[in-house]
């Protein structure tokens, strides 16, 4: 009788310490978003009523409602290009997506590529914090008490309660499109935000992007007539009175060594093997690049210099250098079917980000949205160029930037920050290749 009685008040003090520690984070909770009210209150709504509090603790303050007429975020599932900066509450900036801002805040590097962040807006959160997401998917209220939606070209302020963001953790990340200051946990933050773009058919959207780019040069041609919106230049940068290129054909197995450059379409370079175009555009060489190796197999894939199936290269490249000779350049665009498609590459970066909803890793809860219909289009494509390729992890297909810390030779540890940069999803890519004789 007496253990019985010491076990069962046992469970009894266990269940008060649960019941204790849930009502605390109940209480701290509360207590910062009556913190966060009274903030906006003091500092947003001082001078009347500009920001809303929504159901879930969220305030929304708008500046342009944008174009009404367009498609809402919320027209069931839609793709939603963003740019935004975040701040916590004292206004340092943990987050942003523009040029200008990195600059400001002594962030800004060569590697990153600063436009508006495209992201899968749906019934579930996936990639984008639950503010945000809450934001897009919802009717808001005005301050004149009339529903609202958003659409493209709207613009404004959110203050968002923690919860709705990263949590007890916090965030921080020193790379790309971090800021100069970290997020603490369980206090609110600030986003400013404009929707630049909202579609329901990215695929379109970025064939419509290539078809723009080739409009009226004559040099491009379809890399083949079954496959659409992959296109080769052969005769890009002939030899002087050259009429077409007289080198060998490249065979099944044969191993050839090829340079090139890797751009978007609006010029900016993601990724070269070659030191003098790094050397312009990033100002150093931070490895000396050499050529990458190619071999091309009987199924249409392709190997790297390890000679392992399936650790080749973009079936951008897969359809379109077997037609090619050696000693010749050529160039190449095509839709991201050929390339990354729905998933992208995404950057990473030294610092850790705490949170699985982090603006700029893609979950891949996107691609089921879309999985019945692409699915066919992106399966097993989502990997590799060039696995393993060392100095510079083409792996990834990124260029990258290491800042090593450490002296040689002394056993001391060494510490590495990695800047890479972003390849996101429906993702259009131009190449220049030139393949050794």
């Amino acid at each position: 009788m007496k253990f019985l009685r010491y076990a069962l008040m046992a469970m009894i003090l266990s269940a008060g310490f649960i019941s204790c520690a849930e009502q605390h984070q109940i209480d701290m909770d509360e207590k910062e978003q009556q913190s966060l009210d009274a903030w906006v209150a003091k500092y947003v709504n001082n001078n009347g009523e500009r920001a809303i509090r929504q159901e879930n603790g969220l305030w929304v303050e708008i500046s342009d409602y944008g174009d009404t007429e367009t498609m809402a975020t919320n027209d069931t599932v839609t793709w939603v290009k963003y740019n935004f900066t975040m701040r916590d509450m004292t206004g340092n900036v943990v987050f942003s997506r523009y040029e200008d801002i990195a600059k400001w805040q002594g962030t800004f590097t060569k590697y990153t590529h600063y436009v508006p962040d495209y992201i899968v807006c749906g019934e579930y959160a996936s990639n984008l914090l639950e503010g945000t997401h809450y934001l897009m998917r919802n009717t808001m209220t005005k301050p004149d008490g009339t529903k609202f939606k958003i659409h493209k070209g709207t613009k404004g302020t959110i203050y968002i309660p923690s919860d709705l963001a990263y949590g007890a953790t916090g965030t921080s990340n020193d790379a790309g499109y971090g800021g100069q200051f970290s997020l603490n946990g369980s206090v609110p933050s600030i986003i400013d935000f404009e929707i630049m773009h909202v579609t329901k058919d990215p695929v379109k959207d970025e064939e419509k992007e290539v078809d723009e780019f080739i409009a009226g040069d004559a040099g491009w041609k379809p890399a083949n007539d079954t496959l659409d919106y992959l296109y080769l230049d052969k005769k890009f940068r002939l030899p002087e009175g050259e009429t077409a290129y007289k080198g060998d054909s490249i065979k099944i197995d044969s191993t050839i060594k090829i340079w090139y450059v890797g751009k978007f379409l609006d010029g900016f370079v993601f990724d070269t093997n070659i030191d003098s175009i790094k050397r312009r555009v990033y100002g150093e060489v931070q490895s000396v690049g050499e050529a990458l190796e190619f071999t091309m197999k009987e199924n249409g894939e392709s190997a790297d210099e390890s000679g392992d199936a399936g650790s080749g290269y973009i079936n951008a490249w897969n359809y379109t250098i077997p037609h090619l000779l050696k000693g010749q350049w050529a160039r190449i665009v095509a839709t991201s079917f050929y390339c990354y498609g729905s998933a992208g590459m995404y950057r990473n970066g030294s610092a850790t980000t705490t949170n699985s909803s982090d603006y700029y890793y893609m979950n891949m809860v996107n691609n089921a949205y879309y999985s019945q219909y692409y699915n066919m289009m992106y399966g097993g494509y989502g990997g590799g160029y060039g696995y393993g390729y060392d100095p510079y992890d083409y792996a990834g297909y990124y260029m990258q930037q290491e800042l090593l810390n450490a002296q040689e030779n002394m056993g001391e540890n060494v510490s590495t920050t990695t800047v890479t940069t972003e390849i996101q999803s429906y993702t259009p890519l131009y190449f220049e290749i030139y393949i050794e004789k």
